[in-house]
């Protein structure tokens, strides 16, 4: 097999087309929906978590705008009556709304996956986005 000249991407900002009619603020959960269309973190099936938003994109056509995303670990609010607790370090936590996680996906409609956690730190959850 020949060599590759495999380029690697550096840093953890991804810029993703916004969805139709949506807004997508800075610092809210940033998911792909099933359309793959970047959409605000909400109680729904399906979400793909791929980081937080690091600006505000207000969007009436699909992808006729985008949104910079960044991964890494955040601080988010952690639900109450379903908290994140330290017994969680390592494992998922999931998307309750647009800045806050829980420790379960039980509710109807199911939670979808926000990211690994991290530790639990002033009382929010250090969520980590890959």
């Amino acid at each position: 097999m020949p060599e590759l000249n495999t380029q690697e991407i550096l840093g953890d900002a991804y810029v993703y087309p916004v969805a139709a009619n949506t807004t997508v603020c800075a610092g809210e959960i940033a998911c792909i929906n099933a359309d793959g269309y970047l959409v605000a973190g909400s109680k729904t099936t399906g979400l793909k978590a791929v980081g937080i938003a690091q600006e505000t994109a207000t969007v009436v056509a699909a992808g006729s705008a985008t949104c910079l995303v960044r991964r890494g670990t955040f601080k988010l609010e952690n639900l109450s009556s379903d908290a994140v607790d330290l017994a969680d370090v390592g494992s998922n936590c999931y998307i309750h709304d647009s800045g806050t996680v829980c420790a379960t996906e039980t509710e109807t409609p199911s939670h979808s996956v926000a990211g690994k956690v991290r530790g639990i730190i002033d009382g929010k959850v250090a969520v980590r986005f890959d």
